[in-house]
């Protein structure tokens, strides 16, 4: 089953939606990490709905590019597979997601 992950960024009470997808029947967490929360394990959690999406609601941070990777189960670090924008090496032989914030 294909999930979908939809990430709602809030600013100035504007909101932008993005949605991502990913491939994953098992998971049974799934947290958003990147350098604008310092890489945090457990920082921002999504929430699995109903219908199987992964949601989570971001207080959009400062004007910038920002490197993100969600983290399943506590230890796979996965990188936004349908971000078709900018990605850059992890210094550990993965991808980084990149999001820039205007």
């Amino acid at each position: 089953m294909r999930g979908i992950l939809t990430i709602t960024i809030m600013d100035m009470g504007l909101t932008a939606s993005r949605r991502r997808y990913y491939h994953d029947d098992t998971a049974t967490s799934v947290f958003l990490a990147g350098d604008f929360n310092n890489w945090a394990r457990t920082g921002i959690p999504l929430s699995k709905d109903e219908k199987g999406l992964w949601l989570a609601e971001v207080e959009a941070p400062s004007p910038g590019r920002y490197q993100y990777r969600f983290i399943v189960d506590g230890e796979r670090w996965v990188e936004d597979s349908n971000n078709n924008g900018t990605k850059v090496p992890d210094n550990l032989g993965g991808l980084n997601s990149v999001i820039s914030i205007e």
